[in-house]
């Protein structure tokens, strides 16, 4: 089956499902193969969180959950963690999303 990644914000289920039983590895290396891939380094709490650019330029911010599955970083999420920013762990995230706008 191809699969062509244009977005992965509005493709997210379908990534999910054509990814399905894929390790975090491969994850990353296909992700790698559509686009750019920034990766923002690991802080705890708080895992390793990643910036895709498509070949088009669209951005999506993300990490993995415990369970291997894409966790996207939206626009609201960065109007909350602005509002939160002064903890350590926080400014990571509000990092990562940032580079998104």
């Amino acid at each position: 089956m191809n699969f062509v990644l244009i977005d992965l914000v509005s493709q997210r289920d379908a990534v999910r499902a054509f990814l399905d039983g894929v390790d975090v590895a491969a994850r990353v290396e296909w992700l790698r193969s559509w686009g750019e891939l920034h990766t923002i380094t690991e802080r705890p709490p708080f895992p390793a969180s990643f910036v895709f650019e498509s070949r088009l330029g669209l951005r999506a911010g993300f990490f993995f959950d415990e369970a291997g599955d894409f966790v996207l970083l939206t626009s609201k999420i960065v109007k909350f963690l602005t509002k939160l920013s002064g903890s350590g762990g926080v400014k990571l995230l509000e990092r990562s999303v940032l580079c998104l706008e």
